[in-house]
């Protein structure tokens, strides 16, 4: 026979009882927080005992259709304008030192 394995279909396992029981809290996690990811899904969920293989939740999140949102952008900050000729220019005659300009 030649060629590889490639293209062949074999047929998938049903989801087990710890899958099904953890989808739900991971729909719940995705609603109460949208901007994290399914990382912090999987840290939350060892912690309630739900699930030890990250590859698990992934998995699982990508299959729900998960997202989260993107990340905010950092806000800019809007640029001074000058009052008059001088206005941003050193000022060491105010600060006491060296004010006879060596």
């Amino acid at each position: 026979m030649s060629g590889g394995r490639v293209g062949w279909w074999r047929p998938t396992a049903p989801p087990s009882a710890n899958e099904v029981e953890l989808r739900e809290p991971l729909r719940d996690f995705a609603r109460a927080h949208p901007r994290l990811g399914w990382r912090k899904a999987h840290v939350v969920a060892c912690r309630e005992a739900l699930v030890t293989n990250p590859k698990r939740t992934r998995r699982i999140w990508r299959d729900e259709g998960l997202r989260r949102l993107p990340q905010r952008k950092a806000k800019r900050h809007r640029q001074l304008a000058a009052q008059h000729a001088q206005h941003f220019a050193p000022q060491r005659a105010l600060s006491g030192a060296r004010s006879e300009g060596r």
